[in-house]
């Protein structure tokens, strides 16, 4: 049909959709809620101290996974994983009962990194019940169900925040979480037939030859510096974005209402434009041309930053920017890697993103 799926595959395509779908309302709203705290009661001026401490987490954490993905069965262990980011959420809600502003920051750390393993393990999840085969028809519906939730869960973070207070957004997450790893166990069970069963490795060893073969590749190389450099570029607008709107709502819940708000549009406008332009822009004048749009944005939106009227003309450089990446070159991004032997792609990939 339409949606790709052959006989015998709905159960677990529909519940994958679901997990997705589930997965990512809870987190957008859990997340609005954590940023919009962060940012009205500690400061987003102090965000690019807390930009160095997420990068040493983050590598960890990318190096993990790719230990973990490489094993022959990753899809319990990733389960489990799903379950213990629900009690970590638990946790921090908890710990915005003491006293003192310290706990701020890291809960602002310990949501980017529940963000970040979330969408690691449900991916991870998916490559370890499908083959190959299924993963090209299936994948895209899944991702499709992941902006759906980002919509979803900014569109409804403004009137839960208000109903419920923004704190109590972590428990909402932590719902979906719970819900996530339901489905993940009545999913888990299923295994892949693989041809032949892969050597076990450390994961340091992992990344080190990684980082052989980005050293060796022409491609890579290049592709490696600019991702450091387009993070620098993507922080550097999340940090001038996040003070103009703690600035124009400085009340945790209205800033979580209109940052939800920006999420849910950002989202739906990213899905329509991979749906219906992005492939006909790979065709038309190739993937490389369309990721090397970006900087062309950054350049073009500072400089309009430069003469426009602060806010709106931020907003709205953070709204085509988002829309860029999410619907276009994230697809294009990804792509390029195709020229990395399968047997070392997940390796090269956790590698980059962890760089």
């Amino acid at each position: 049909g339409a949606l790709r799926i052959r006989a015998g595959e709905g159960p677990v395509a529909f519940r994958f959709v679901a997990l997705m779908l589930l997965g990512m309302t809870g987190a957008a709203i859990g997340a609005n809620g954590v940023e919009s705290l962060f940012f009205a009661r500690f400061g987003p001026e102090n965000l690019p101290y807390l930009y160095i401490v997420l990068a040493f987490v983050t590598f960890g954490l990318t190096v993990g996974a790719g230990g973990v993905l490489s094993r022959p069965d990753p899809a319990r262990i990733l389960v489990s994983l799903l379950a213990a980011l629900a009690v970590l959420l638990l946790v921090a809600r908890a710990a915005l009962t003491l006293p003192g502003r310290w706990v701020y920051p890291v809960l602002w750390v310990v949501m980017m990194v529940a963000w970040t393993a979330q969408i690691m393990a449900s991916w991870g999840l998916a490559g370890a019940v499908h083959d190959t085969r299924q993963a090209k028809r299936l994948f895209p519906l899944y991702g499709s169900g992941l902006i759906l939730g980002a919509v979803a869960g900014g569109l409804v973070t403004g009137p839960l925040a208000e109903a419920l207070g923004p704190e109590n957004l972590l428990i909402v997450w932590a719902a979906g979480l719970g819900v996530v790893v339901l489905l993940g166990r009545s999913i888990s069970g299923r295994r892949v037939r693989r041809s032949r069963r892969p050597a076990r490795s450390r994961p340091i060893t992992e990344m080190v030859r990684a980082a052989r073969t980005v050293g060796r590749s022409p491609l890579l190389r290049p592709m490696a510096i600019s991702l450091m450099l387009f993070a620098v570029l993507y922080f550097s607008l999340a940090l001038v974005f996040a003070e103009a709107a703690t600035a124009r709502y400085p009340r945790a819940e209205r800033l979580a209402g209109f940052l939800g708000l920006f999420m849910g549009l950002s989202n739906a406008a990213a899905l329509a434009v991979s749906l219906l332009v992005a492939n006909r822009v790979f065709a038309r004048f190739g993937v490389p041309s369309m990721v090397a749009v970006l900087p062309v944005i950054y350049v073009v939106g500072f400089m309009l930053l430069a003469i426009a009227d602060p806010f709106p003309g931020l907003v709205g450089f953070r709204f085509v920017q988002m829309v860029w990446v999410n619907g276009i070159w994230a697809t294009g991004w990804q792509a390029l890697f195709n020229v990395v032997p399968s047997e070392e792609r997940a390796a090269v990939r956790a590698f980059m993103d962890g760089g």
